[in-house]
C-alpha cells in the first residue's frame, strides 16, 4: 500500500507569480477556439514553482476511492469542494496536515469565484452577470489508471463549464489527453449522451496532449463531444476537474 504524500507547504509562500492572478491572466490572453463547440487550450497555466508544489502534493493512490456505480473502475477520486446542491463532502480530512493544508489553500484561493468568473467571461461574456452569483463550483482530483478510457460524450445539461487541469510529471505520456469529437448522427448532438463504449459515427477533431500545466475547458452543449481512448497499461493520469454547475 502506498503511502500520502508529506511534501511541505506553507499557505503563504511567495511564488514568482500569484498562482490565480497568473492563471486568469494565461486565460484571459488564450483566444477561445469555436469549431466543434467553444473550448479553450492553456499553456503554463500556473507558475513553474507552484506546479512543481501541486505535483509534490498528489496524494498516493490510497487516498482515492472508486466511482460508487462501479463504472470506470480504473478512476479513482478525491472531492475538493463541497455543496449543499448535491449532497458532496470534501474527502480533505484523509490527507495529512501538509497536503491537507495545500489542497485547501487551492480550493479557496486559487480556483475560487475570481477563476472560474474569468472563465465564464471567457466563453460567453454576457452569462457571467447572469450566472456567477448562482452557479457552483464542483471540483476533485482525479487519478486514472492504465486502460482507463471513456466514450464520446456531450456531458451534463446540469454543467455549464467543464475543465480538466492535466498534471504529468513528464512529456512521455501525451497521447493520453482528452479528444475533440464531431459527428454528422443528429443522434449523438445531445445533452446526456450516455457512455456507451461505442464509437461508430464518431471522428477525433483533435486530441489535446496531455501535457505538463496545462488545461482543457470547454463550454457544455449539446455538441460537446469529448472522449478519451484506452491509456497505456502502467501509466498515471492525474488531472484536477472542476464543473461550473448550474442553479438548481
Amino acid at each position: 500500500m502506498s503511502t500520502l504524500s508529506t511534501a511541505p507547504f506553507t499557505a503563504g509562500v511567495d511564488y514568482r507569480d500569484n498562482p490565480r492572478q497568473h492563471a486568469i491572466y494565461q486565460l484571459r490572453n488564450t483566444p477561445t477556439r469555436h469549431y466543434p463547440f467553444e473550448h479553450i487550450v492553456l499553456n503554463d497555466v500556473f507558475p513553474a514553482d507552484y506546479y512543481q508544489d501541486l505535483i509534490d502534493n498528489l496524494p498516493a493512490d490510497d487516498a482515492y476511492t472508486a466511482a460508487e456505480n462501479g463504472k470506470y473502475p480504473e478512476r479513482g477520486r478525491l472531492m475538493l469542494s463541497t455543496h449543499e446542491q448535491d449532497g458532496s463532502q470534501d474527502d480533505l480530512a484523509n490527507l495529512p496536515d501538509n497536503a491537507r493544508e495545500f489542497w485547501t489553500h487551492f480550493r479557496d484561493h486559487v480556483i475560487n469565484q475570481n477563476f472560474w468568473g474569468a472563465l465564464v467571461e471567457a466563453f460567453a461574456p454576457t452569462l457571467t452577470s447572469r450566472f456567477l452569483d448562482t452557479c457552483w463550483l464542483q471540483s476533485f482530483l482525479s487519478r486514472d489508471r492504465g486502460g482507463y478510457a471513456i466514450s464520446p460524450h456531450t456531458d451534463t445539461s446540469k454543467k455549464l463549464i467543464s475543465v480538466l487541469f492535466y498534471l504529468p510529471t513528464s512529456e512521455a505520456v501525451l497521447d493520453c489527453g482528452t479528444s475533440i469529437v464531431v459527428s454528422n448522427q443528429p443522434k449523438h448532438n445531445t445533452f446526456n449522451v450516455p457512455h456507451s463504449g461505442n464509437w461508430d459515427g464518431f471522428d477525433i477533431a483533435h486530441t489535446v496532449p496531455f501535457a505538463p500545466n496545462s488545461m482543457l475547458g470547454f463550454l457544455v452543449s449539446d455538441t460537446s463531444l469529448h472522449a478519451v481512448k484506452p491509456t497505456p497499461p502502467g501509466t498515471a493520469r492525474d488531472t484536477i476537474q472542476f464543473n461550473v454547475m448550474m442553479p438548481e
